[in-house]
């Protein structure tokens, strides 16, 4: 799956969820998988038709990655 993500930033604090930078996940074959939000509270992902967004505070977040790195 060749996927596209797209950010550029330097330093910026973020504050609010409103000031949260947004990543457009986008597959050459299918176009916009969906979007990640990162915010002070955690992390967000709303797929292509989803309507609401699925949130992780973060440290379910590291739980999660951790889990995923001990089955590797």
């Amino acid at each position: 799956m060749a996927t596209k993500v797209m950010m550029s930033t330097e330093g910026v604090e973020v504050s609010r969820v409103e000031s949260a930078p947004v990543f457009e996940v986008k597959d050459d074959k299918r176009g916009v998988i969906g979007d990640l939000t990162v915010s002070t509270g955690g992390v967000r992902w709303r797929s292509k038709f989803g309507r609401e967004p699925v949130m992780l505070p973060w440290d379910e977040f590291d739980e999660l990655m951790k889990a995923q790195a001990a089955k590797k």
